[in-house]
C-alpha cells in the first residue's frame, strides 16, 4: 500500500504540472495547483513578505532563488539590454519578481498554465500572459525574443514536454539571445542523493541525460557557453545557459581561465571582454 500511494502521489504531482488531476471515472474535479494559489496568498501576507520568499521559505531550500539570481547577475546575464522576455511557467513569480526587477523597462511575456496564478501574475507584475497548452510557445514569433528561461519546470514535466519547449526555445531566441533554464541530470543524482530523496518522500524528479539535451540544442543550433548548479529538495539541479551566438561561443570555448571556488562548481570565465561567455554546470523544482 505505501508503494502504490507513492506511485498515485508521483503520478499526481507530473499531470498537476501539466494542468490535469487524478479523479474517479464519472466526476468531474476542480483542476488543483501545486502551490495553492488562495492559501498560499493568504500566508504570505500573514507573515508580511512576499509571495516569491513565502515560496522559497516554505517550499524548497531558503536562499536558493536568491543565490540562482545572484548567479545569473555573476556571469553578466542582466548587463544585457533585453527587449523582449520569455517565461516559461513562473508558477508563483518568484524568479519572476526578482528578474523583472533587473530588467525593469524589457517586454516580459510568461506562459504559465494555472490560470489563477496566471492572472495573478499579470495583475501584480504587469507581465503579459499569452495562452498555455503546456508544450508550446504559440503565440511568440520566431527569432523575437533576447531572452527566454525556465526554472524548476523542465525538473519535473514529462519528458516529451520538455523537449518540445526546447525546439519552441530554439525557435523564438534571437541569434544574439540567451536560452537558461535547470534539469536534473546524471550529474545531480548519486546513490546518498537518492535516499534523500526517498526519505523526504518526493517521487516528481525527472531526469534529463546533460549531454543529450547539450547534443540536441546543438542540433538546433543553439549551444552550450555556461551553467551552474542550484538546490532543489534535497538535492540539486543543474542550470544550462545556451546562445546561437559564435562570438560568445568561442570566446567560452578557446578563451577560459578558472577561477577561485565560490561554491559552485566546474565554473570557467572568458580572460577578455566577454565577460557573459562561461562554461559552467548546475541544479532546482516548484516555482
Amino acid at each position: 500500500m505505501r508503494i502504490k500511494r507513492y506511485l498515485r502521489n508521483s503520478v499526481e504531482f507530473t499531470l498537476r504540472q501539466a494542468g490535469y488531476e487524478l479523479a474517479p471515472l464519472g466526476v468531474s474535479a476542480p483542476k488543483l495547483s501545486f502551490i495553492p494559489f488562495k492559501k498560499t496568498l493568504r500566508s504570505a501576507q500573514k507573515l508580511g513578505i512576499s509571495v516569491g520568499d513565502y515560496i522559497d521559505r516554505t517550499s524548497n531550500v531558503p536562499g536558493a532563488t536568491q543565490q540562482a539570481i545572484d548567479q545569473m547577475q555573476a556571469l553578466g546575464i542582466f548587463d544585457r539590454d533585453f527587449q523582449r522576455i520569455c517565461e516559461i511557467g513562473p508558477g508563483s513569480g518568484r524568479y519572476l519578481e526578482k528578474i523583472k526587477q533587473k530588467c525593469s523597462s524589457a517586454y516580459y511575456e510568461i506562459y504559465e498554465i494555472e490560470p489563477d496564478w496566471a492572472q495573478w501574475l499579470v495583475e501584480t507584475y504587469h507581465v503579459t500572459a499569452q495562452p498555455c497548452d503546456g508544450k508550446s510557445l504559440s503565440s511568440t514569433p520566431s527569432k523575437s525574443v533576447d531572452f527566454v528561461h525556465a526554472h524548476k519546470v523542465f525538473t519535473c514535466i514529462p519528458i516529451m514536454a520538455s523537449f518540445q519547449y526546447f525546439n519552441e526555445m530554439a525557435r523564438v531566441i534571437k541569434d544574439e539571445g540567451i536560452i537558461l533554464f535547470d534539469i536534473i541530470n546524471e550529474n545531480c543524482l548519486d546513490h546518498d542523493t537518492l535516499e534523500k530523496w526517498f526519505q523526504v518522500g518526493y517521487f516528481y524528479p525527472v531526469m534529463l541525460a546533460r549531454q543529450f539535451v547539450i547534443d540536441y540544442f546543438q542540433n538546433l543550433g543553439v549551444h552550450l557557453i555556461g551553467n551552474f548548479y542550484s538546490a532543489i529538495g534535497p538535492g540539486k539541479s543543474e542550470y544550462l545557459i545556451f546562445s546561437s551566438h559564435k562570438v560568445w561561443r568561442d570566446t567560452a570555448i578557446e578563451e577560459t581561465m578558472a577561477i577561485p571556488n565560490i561554491g559552485f562548481e566546474n565554473m570557467r570565465y572568458p580572460q577578455k571582454r566577454y565577460r557573459f561567455s562561461i562554461y559552467l554546470v548546475e541544479c532546482s523544482c516548484s516555482s
